[in-house]
């Protein structure tokens, strides 16, 4: 099957460099993510989606739906491909960096998720793809969890895996 993981359009918050990792707090894509999105669906309007995933949070459905305007697939919303719970919801990312700039794989506040954690949930996620019988597959999901993918899909070591960089809307396109 071939799938596109691809990472939500931009937010006011990525632009401010804040963190939102509590899908609970709705934060939509501004007017560049928009464009962005909309600049993806006519790269993609000869590509057919068998099924579309997003994840809980506004920003993914939100490019999901953008993206299958007049296709008419099921958009698919799975928790599994959220947003990691790395905590400091609302503060900029550089204190979230500092803070796990120790142990950036394995850092974690109380009751949050570290590389590791995001890394099961996902790899569940596309276990349970792989078993799907679809041709193709859209995932409109978070850097951290293309971050997560590109790693799994690449045989790459968590450590060069967590710092590879995806710009919003750009995506993976791979066969699983």
């Amino acid at each position: 099957m071939k799938v596109y993981f691809m990472r939500h359009g931009e937010t006011d918050y990525n632009v401010k460099k804040l963190i939102n990792c509590d899908p609970g707090k709705r934060i939509g894509l501004n007017n560049t993510g928009r464009k962005q999105i909309l600049d993806i669906a006519m790269k993609l309007k000869n590509v057919h989606f068998d099924a579309i995933y997003a994840s809980e949070f506004l920003r993914t459905q939100q490019s999901a739906g953008i993206i299958n305007e007049n296709r008419g697939v099921l958009v698919k919303i799975d928790k599994r491909i959220n947003e990691a719970k790395i905590g400091f919801e609302g503060e900029v990312d550089s204190k979230y960096q500092s803070a796990a700039s120790e142990d950036p794989l394995g850092f974690k506040i109380e009751g949050g998720e570290n590389w590791y954690d995001a890394k099961k949930r996902v790899s569940n996620f596309l276990n349970d793809l792989k078993a799907k019988k679809y041709s193709c597959v859209l995932v409109v999901t978070h850097e951290f969890v293309v971050q997560v993918v590109n790693g799994i899909v690449n045989n790459l070591p968590d450590k060069e895996a967590r710092f590879i960089r995806f710009k919003n809307s750009e995506f993976l396109e791979f066969e699983l």
